[in-house]
């Protein structure tokens, strides 16, 4: 199932644990990380990390792009 936080869209799957990946907006490229959680835990907390790793990746995106400036 997607989702999309920030423009960036999160795939959750299940497998013997919760997968997310993240695509980058505009592109689909799969970004080179992935957020896990343990079956018990359940999907909204692979959610929850896969936004958190959004979150980081806008951040960096922005230092670049302030430093450019």
């Amino acid at each position: 199932m997607d989702d999309s936080y920030r423009g960036y869209t999160i795939r959750v799957t299940r497998a013997a644990q919760w997968h997310a990946i993240l695509l980058e907006p505009g592109t689909g490229a799969v970004l080179p990380t992935k957020a896990t959680a343990l079956l018990r835990e359940g999907r909204g907390i692979a959610m929850e990390r896969a936004r958190k790793l959004v979150d980081l990746y806008a951040a960096g995106f922005e230092e670049l792009r302030d430093r450019a400036a």
